[in-house]
């Protein structure tokens, strides 16, 4: 399943702004109470209009950490549990990043990213070294089977044990799904047809059956909801 931040009795909540200034404002972070309050926020810097971000213990240290998607810097900015004041280890990602997922892809118990290159309409898998700040690629980039993607997900949705990917692509109205193969790398895009302009999705259980579903938001056409039929096309 895609990494998640850690359970804690006071949980951390990472917020973003995205809105375009000069200079960008920082990444926002509120610590829990624990009673459902938080702490006034405290800032980050990151790079230019970051718009998206994952969590996950990049570093196994059992402390989340954050890598937030800076769009215009086409970067990824990493920050580690417990050291958020220092300054972020930065990544380039591609040409218009717009979408990132954290998860094990290469089945070695070490996290790695999975990001969505807006322009090209490609994913880059980013293989983590297990210190947290050292990614490499897996190699050639995976074309998404539609146009303008918006936002990705990651699950195992055909029940083999390994990571799969979701693709939103607001170009041709559609999700794309990549089966995993274990090390990195993925099959050819499925398509299934949703609302007009999607542009965010999540991957949970939503029958009960067993299987993980999806759920993606339209801006024209309100929710749609994908179960699995558990079954690979």
């Amino acid at each position: 399943m895609p990494a998640v931040s850690a359970r804690d009795t006071e949980r951390a909540l990472a917020v973003r702004e995205s809105r375009r200034r000069t200079p960008d404002p920082p990444a926002r972070w509120r610590v829990a109470r624990g009673d459902g309050s938080f702490l006034a926020a405290a800032n980050y810097a990151v790079g230019h209009h970051p718009v998206t971000l994952a969590s996950g213990d990049f570093n196994g240290d059992r402390k989340s950490d954050l890598a937030v998607v800076n769009q215009t810097d086409h970067t990824i900015s990493i920050l580690l549990g417990g050291h958020f004041g220092d300054p972020p280890v930065t990544y380039n990602v591609g040409n218009n990043p717009v979408g990132i997922v954290a998860a094990d892809l290469h089945q070695k118990g070490i996290i790695d990213f999975a990001v969505v290159d807006g322009t090209s309409s490609v994913v880059n898998i980013f293989l983590g070294g297990g210190n947290g700040t050292t990614f490499g690629s897996a190699g050639p980039t995976t074309p998404i089977a539609g146009s303008s993607p918006t936002a990705i997900t990651a699950g195992d949705f055909d029940g083999n044990g390994k990571i799969d990917l979701a693709v939103t692509n607001s170009g041709n109205d559609t999700v794309s799904i990549f089966y995993g193969t274990g090390d990195g790398l993925f099959s050819s895009p499925s398509s299934y047809a949703v609302g007009r302009n999607p542009r965010a999705l999540a991957a949970d259980d939503f029958d009960a059956a067993g299987n993980l579903d999806l759920v993606v938001s339209s801006l024209g056409a309100g929710l749609s909801v994908l179960l699995n039929s558990g079954c690979v096309p």
